[in-house]
Formats: structure tokens, C-alpha cells, sequence
């Protein structure tokens, strides 16, 4: 978000912390630099996006996320696998397994879930065009419509399905023993 779709970063901390990296100040205790820091174009792209980044925006993100957990949980439900959803405002997280983790500990993945996780993330990246993260979890931002929401949802159905009697095997020995 704070890039306007550009590759950065940033990082903060207590003004008394932060000194040490103040190009303002002699002599420089702790330079910082870096492949994107600074860049002028990626902090004008990130300076209109927060700008355009109000309530409004959020809480229609927030509403266009529900509705695509919505859809996929529709998904889930129409192929019949044991998966479930978590997340929270713009966030979600995909778990081959239908009890819903609700603490890192418990959303672990085992040798058998990661490697049907591998297989529904490279069918949505070979057959239907989408790329996720690595764990099946989406982020999404005010540049998602309606459209990438129904392509999301149609996409890991077909994964769902091309990989149902693997995910049904997973929910039977999670761990892989």
C-alpha cells in the first residue's frame, strides 16, 4: 500500500531510535540505504495511494474481502473438501482442513498439507492465471473488483475440485505420518 503497487518498505520506532539513522545529523551514527529507498517515483505512487487510502475506501475493501471469503467458502462448500478460511478486514488465509486454526500453533501445516496446498496454488497459477502466496493467503487492495473476486472464487473451486481426494487423505493424516 504505502508503495502505490511499487516494491518498498519501511520501518519505524521511537524518535530517540530513529535518530541514529537521521541523514540530518553529525556525524551519521547508522547510514541506511537501500535499492528502493528514496526512489521518487515509488514514494509519489505511495504518497497518492495513501491519500486516496480514507474510511470509505477501507471499509469498501473491508466489504469487497467478506464477500470473497463468502464466495470461497461457497467454493468449499459446492467441491466438498475439508478446507476452511480465517482473517480479518482485507486479509485471509486458506487451511486444508476444516476446523478453522485460531492461533499460529494450531495453523501449523504438515508435510501432507503443504504439499496439497503446493498443488492447489499451481493449479490457480498454471490454470487459472491467479498467483497466491505460498501458505494460500490473500491480501487484497482497493485495485480489486468484483471481477478478480469471481475469478478468485471460480479458480480455487476447480483447484478444490482437481484436488479433492488428496485434500479428503489430508484431513485423515494432516501431519503426514
Amino acid at each position: 500500500m504505502i508503495g502505490g503497487g511499487f516494491p518498498v518498505g519501511a520501518f519505524a520506532g521511537r524518535a530517540d531510535v530513529m535518530k541514529v539513522m537521521d541523514p540530518n545529523e553529525t556525524p551519521l551514527r547508522l547510514p541506511h540505504s537501500g535499492t528502493f529507498s528514496a526512489n521518487p517515483i515509488t514514494m509519489t505512487a505511495g504518497y497518492t495511494a495513501m491519500m486516496d487510502f480514507d474510511e470509505s475506501a477501507v471499509l469498501a475493501l473491508n466489504e469487497l474481502t467478506a464477500l470473497a471469503v463468502a464466495q470461497v467458502k461457497e467454493a468449499i462448500q459446492i467441491a466438498d473438501v475439508p478446507m476452511s478460511i480465517s482473517g480479518s478486514g482485507s486479509m485471509f488465509r486458506l487451511h486444508p482442513r476444516t476446523t478453522t486454526p485460531i492461533s499460529y500453533r494450531k495453523a501449523y501445516q504438515g508435510k501432507k498439507e503443504k504439499a496439497v496446498m503446493v498443488k492447489i496454488l499451481d493449479h490457480l497459477f498454471y490454470k487459472e492465471n491467479i498467483i497466491m502466496v505460498n501458505t494460500g493467503t490473500a491480501m487484497f487492495s482497493t485495485v480489486i473488483t468484483q471481477k478478480e473476486v469471481d475469478q478468485l472464487s471460480e479458480g480455487l473451486l476447480n483447484a478444490f475440485k482437481a484436488n479433492r481426494e488428496e485434500l479428503i487423505e489430508v484431513q485423515d493424516n494432516p501431519r503426514g505420518k
